[in-house]
C-alpha cells in the first residue's frame, strides 16, 4: 500500500524524507468524530 500526501517543499518536508518519517493528526483533533474510529497507541 502506498500513502501519498501533498506537502510544500520546505526544510520540514526534506527532513521527513531523509528520516523516513510520516506525521498524522490525532483523531481527537478531527472535526468529524466518525473520521477516526481506530484505536492507535
Amino acid at each position: 500500500m502506498y500513502i501519498y500526501k501533498y506537502r510544500r517543499f520546505d526544510e520540514n518536508s526534506l527532513n521527513a524524507l531523509k528520516n523516513n518519517e510520516i506525521w498524522f493528526s490525532r483523531g481527537v483533533k478531527f472535526n468529524d468524530p466518525f473520521d477516526c474510529s481506530l484505536n492507535v497507541p
